[in-house]
């Protein structure tokens, strides 16, 4: 099983300013309480607040540190034992092995992780099948803790400027330093309170329907092609069991998982690889709809982008990889927006057997289209700043085209005016000569 040792793991941002931000919650919560409970009238109250402050942060930190422990990785070189399963499982080419099912790679961990969730920055490690308890224990414990120190913190300071306590502000080291450490405790509190409830809300959620957030995103993708095309066969979930075997299927007392990890529990009418095979399916067509790029503009990779102009800026995904591109790299495109597209860069074979991937999003205009491949859909094909001004130029010409089939149109008219009162004149004069003839 891949690892990685726990010194590593905390030399990140994430932990670093998750266990900052526990440190001072757990220090203001337990110097305001020495402060208020230090009273004559209060005292009595002192060891039991303590304790339970204390009980809290063991709990928090406890599971905190277990879920850093990992997810669990799929063994290297794994293969099913039967030959006729590798036709519907994915390849590593990283791990050099197939994927079992609910697993995915993680390019930040390196391996391939057992039902993965998602990768949390917090605790430097992705959220799978060894560690989703530990996680949501986690998102459990530290809202109370947090509510907790809010009461003891908002308790201390409101008592600080009563006249029972002003009696002992001599013997008490009360200055701005303490102020600002209550302070700063209630607003981290309620900050981390806010976010982490709503995170459990989705945990609790994704669980009672046993679906991840990747496999959340994999069965609105097969409901759309349900969609698009009415001939497919109908897709069911093969992992929801009901949302009480879904519960305790994570949700338990000790924090040990439940199963290995490479095979699971399915539906009446599914089996270990209908998830798979639908993958598999999306990503051929994923394929289908992908365009061949070349970059004809360098981009160093950074968020900030203002000198590709404000929207390019301002619409920059943040919470994904951006790549840098380089005049002449050959890129295969399968996502776009507005002005930013996703693809994946043509890397050498060396490259490719070191594990190396290069990915990510960069801005439209940095990239020309070299061909795209053939399906029935009409895809929009992405905007350059080329294809706009072809564009432009394309709709100029229509407009001119336009505006002189009018003009000959109004021209056509008038003539036609024209002729019709000289004929009419020429007529009548024709009429009376030859009455007068007559």
């Amino acid at each position: 099983m891949a690892s990685r040792s726990l010194a590593r793991q905390l030399c990140a941002w994430g932990p670093i300013v998750a266990l900052t931000l526990i440190s001072i919650v757990i220090v203001s919560a337990s110097y305001s309480s020495i402060q208020l409970y230090g009273l004559p009238t209060t005292k009595y109250f002192k060891t039991p607040n303590l304790v339970l402050i204390y009980l809290l942060s063991f709990l928090i930190l406890y599971v905190y540190f277990h879920a850093m422990q990992g997810p669990g990785s799929v063994p290297l070189q794994w293969s099913p034992k039967r030959k006729e399963d590798q036709d519907v499982l994915q390849y590593c080419h990283f791990c050099k092995g197939y994927k079992a099912p609910r697993s995915h790679h993680c390019k930040t961990c390196g391996f391939c992780v057992l039902k993965m969730d998602h990768h949390c920055v917090w605790i430097n490690a992705c959220v799978g099948h060894e560690n989703h308890t530990s996680f949501i224990a986690f998102l459990f414990f530290l809202p109370i803790g947090c509510i907790y120190a809010v009461i003891i913190n908002a308790n201390f300071l409101y008592r600080l400027f009563s006249r029972d306590f002003l009696k002992y502000h001599r013997t008490l080291p009360i200055n701005t330093y303490t102020l600002f450490l209550a302070i700063s405790g209630i607003a981290f509190s309620i900050g981390a309170c806010i976010g982490v409830l709503l995170l459990l809300f989705t945990q609790i959620r994704a669980v009672l329907r046993n679906k991840t957030q990747i496999e959340d995103w994999i069965c609105d993708k097969a409901i759309g092609r349900r969609k698009r095309d009415p001939n497919l066969q109908p897709f069911v979930y093969p992992y929801d069991l009901g949302w009480k075997r879904n519960f305790t299927q994570v949700i338990h007392l000790s924090l040990t998982p439940v199963g290995d990890g490479l095979t699971w529990p399915v539906r009446k009418g599914c089996n270990q690889y209908s998830f798979t095979v639908e993958q598999i399916q999306q990503k051929k067509e994923k394929k289908q709809h992908s365009y061949t790029c070349e970059g004809v503009r360098e981009y160093n990779g950074k968020c900030c982008a203002l000198s590709y102009g404000v929207k390019i800026c301002l619409c920059v995904p943040c919470l994904e990889a951006t790549i840098p591109v380089d005049v002449g790299d050959i890129i295969v495109v399968t996502r776009w927006r507005r002005y930013w597209v996703y693809g994946d860069k043509e890397v050498s074979e060396d490259d490719i057997k070191e594990g190396k991937r290069i990915r990510g999003w960069f801005p439209r205009m940095c990239i020309k289209i070299i061909s795209k491949n053939d399906s029935q859909d009409e895809i929009r094909e992405p905007e350059t700043g080329s294809s706009k001004k072809a564009k432009i130029t394309k709709t100029e010409e229509k407009e001119k085209e336009q505006t002189t089939d009018q003009n000959m149109a109004r021209s056509d008219n008038g003539r036609k005016k024209k002729e019709t009162p000289v004929s009419q004149n020429s007529h009548e004069r024709n009429v009376k000569k030859r009455k007068k003839k007559k």
